[in-house]
């Protein structure tokens, strides 16, 4: 995006520390009729998932076999919710990518959620106030989501993007806007997290918050929903 206005190094603070080693994901997955001759697929993103329940939601008023559904989860104990759910469930096109949604891939630091919240609210970035255990960080798969995005989406595709990574989309979002891969996207509903963060970290997400929800006041992300949390 011309005029470079967002900057990943607004929030090297709240990463710092973080360790990018470089591993591989293929990216075109293996799942029945991913390799479908149809334009227009119709591609479900729900990027942190605890569990099913937003999928089962979208089902109430959409049909399972015309979607391809990927879900973007890094901790072990909701992914193992997740596979249950998922063999629970008659869906023929979903795949569990068992990683975090960063801006490189490697290996990084995760800050898992709280057990008494059910272990949702993890994050990659330092400084939450509250529901996140800073005392026992796991170490887990990342990928550069906007790389994905290129890698994986068409442009004639209709994609549907749930974004909830806990703060982590002040880094994510302004890349896909700065490599032009949010325009892959044709709804979403993402949720931002800067007012879930101490003083000191909220001024600079608070920032960053600005410059998304003016980005996004644009016309042609008229079908996008932004919540602040």
């Amino acid at each position: 995006m011309a005029g470079g206005l967002f900057s990943l190094t607004k929030i090297r603070d709240l990463t710092k520390g973080q360790r990018y080693l470089s591993f591989d994901i293929s990216p075109m997955i293996e799942i029945k009729n991913w390799e479908t001759k149809m334009s227009n697929r119709n591609i479900y993103l729900e990027v942190g998932a605890l569990n099913l329940n937003k999928i089962d939601h979208f089902l109430q008023t959409h049909n399972k076999d015309e979607w391809m559904f990927h879900l973007f989860e890094p901790n072990p104990i909701p992914i193992v919710n997740i596979k249950r759910e998922m063999e629970e469930r008659d869906l023929p096109n979903i795949k569990l990518w068992e990683v975090a949604a960063g801006v490189a891939g490697g290996r990084v630091v995760f800050y898992p959620g709280h057990r008494s919240v059910g272990h949702a609210g993890g994050t990659l970035l330092k400084g939450k106030y509250k529901y996140v255990d800073y005392d026992h960080p796991i170490e887990v798969d990342c990928i550069d989501f906007n790389q994905w995005i290129k890698d994986n989406i068409r442009e004639d595709d209709n994609v549907y993007m749930n974004m909830d990574i806990e703060g982590a989309e002040y880094q994510v979002l302004p890349k896909m806007i700065e490599d032009g891969s949010i325009d892959l996207i044709s709804m979403a509903e993402i949720e931002l997290h800067s007012g879930k963060f101490n003083e000191s970290n909220r001024v600079e997400l608070s920032k960053i918050h600005g410059e998304l929800k003016q980005f996004f006041l644009q016309d042609k992300f008229k079908d996008f929903l932004l919540y602040r949390l």
